[in-house]
């Protein structure tokens, strides 16, 4: 039986949500260890005006690639400085993870590859414990597989436009995690083979 995507969605985001709330609900995600203590740190001292660890000095540093830092100092203005709405923000992008798994599979496989990846994504149980912690893995996550998504579409329809969006959020997930900043060689070299 093969069903609407309306309702694949729905049932991607209620197992999201679900595989979410077990692990906020039932470990403790309030102590911020070494390196959420430095995001929640640096997301502070950005809002007093500097990049720093150290708020006595206002040295500016580089240890911490500067967009996640950047993401929890603009909840915190808005909302005030909690590790709940940091979460809060966190559920919805975890959602939009699994449902950007659904579409790429969807759109590049089949509909029942997407069915299948969009479900075991959203009950993944990393994933999902990640969702409720103050690291950079979760909004990591989700700009590489926009990444994978926009640029893969981009290849497929040859739009300039799509490709420069990619290389944008490409550009995003390196200010996340600068491990990812060499694969914008490998992506330029892709283009160039396929176009």
């Amino acid at each position: 039986m093969i069903y609407s995507d309306k309702k694949i969605i729905y049932l991607i985001i209620f197992l999201s949500l679900i595989n979410f709330f077990f692990y906020n609900l039932f470990f403790d995600n309030s102590i911020l260890y070494t390196d959420a203590n430095e995001y929640d740190q640096l997301a502070k001292n950005i809002l007093k005006g500097y990049f720093s660890l150290h708020p006595e000095h206002e040295i500016i540093t580089m240890k911490r690639e500067p967009l996640y830092p950047l993401f929890i100092s603009i909840i915190y203005f808005i909302f005030g400085e909690k590790l709940f709405w940091v979460q809060f923000f966190q559920i919805f992008i975890f959602v939009l993870i699994c449902l950007i798994t659904y579409f790429f599979a969807r759109d590049f496989l089949s509909k029942k590859i997407a069915i299948i990846s969009a479900i075991l994504t959203s009950c993944l149980p990393t994933l999902a414990n990640y969702s409720a912690y103050l690291l950079t893995e979760i909004f990591f996550t989700f700009l590489l597989i926009l990444f994978v998504y926009i640029f893969s579409t981009a290849l497929k329809k040859n739009s300039l436009l799509l490709f420069l969006i990619s290389g944008f959020v490409l550009g995003l997930s390196a200010l996340t995690k600068a491990i990812i900043a060499p694969f914008a060689f490998f992506t330029f070299i892709l283009i160039i083979f396929f176009i």
